[in-house]
């Protein structure tokens, strides 16, 4: 169990140390194709960052804009309500 409840933050996890990792901590942005490219969780200015929490063991998405990481909410949308092929 984690000593503290953030999986991630500015999109990436918290034990991630990379410099892209480094880079969107230090500029607030937002990987998961926000509407701007900085995070706008609950403030622009200042912005809470945390994109996802742990929940015992699993992690629980926290961000609605952490859902459209590679659009796979879209296409899985689709692939539930419609038929294949349909357009």
């Amino acid at each position: 169990m984690p000593k503290q409840p953030m999986a991630e933050v500015f999109g990436f996890r918290i034990a991630d140390l990379s410099s892209e990792a480094h880079r969107h901590r230090q500029h607030r942005l937002c990987p998961f194709n926000n509407k701007v490219p900085s995070c706008t969780k609950d403030k622009t200015s200042d912005p809470l960052g945390v994109c996802s929490v742990y929940d015992g063991n699993n992690i629980t998405v926290t961000c609605p804009v952490r859902f459209r990481q590679d659009w796979l909410i879209a296409t899985d949308a689709a692939s539930f309500f419609f038929p294949s092929g349909t357009k």
